[in-house]
């Protein structure tokens, strides 16, 4: 098999769903919000092909704050109870998550 995505792109090679020993469907992601949010280097994700199997992880918190940094989310951290100064702690990136899923699903 070859890869779908080479390794400069972000994809880290091919990744397929697997059936594991417990009968479950196994669906490995290759972005997750959680894990760009701690590299400079960006993934372009308007250049990934939608013919392809390619998994992505959303945390609903990274949605809500557009984290794009994982200083960013430490600064949000102290403040997940008060929603009024967690607001405050939302950023505007274009790499945030929330920028990133909108353009996934535009």
């Amino acid at each position: 098999m070859q890869s779908l995505y080479p390794n400069s792109s972000g994809g880290g090679g091919l990744i397929e769903p697997f059936v594991n020993w417990d009968k479950l469907i196994r669906c490995p992601y290759h972005w997750a919000d959680d894990v760009a949010c701690m590299y400079e280097d960006k993934i372009d994700i308007c250049s990934i092909r939608g013919d392809n199997y390619f998994m992505f992880g959303f945390h609903p918190i990274h949605i809500f704050l557009n984290t794009a940094s994982l200083e960013q989310y430490e600064n949000a951290k102290p403040f997940m109870k008060d929603t009024q100064k967690l607001r405050e702690k939302c950023g505007n990136s274009l790499n945030g998550a929330k920028s990133v899923l909108e353009r996934l699903l535009g």
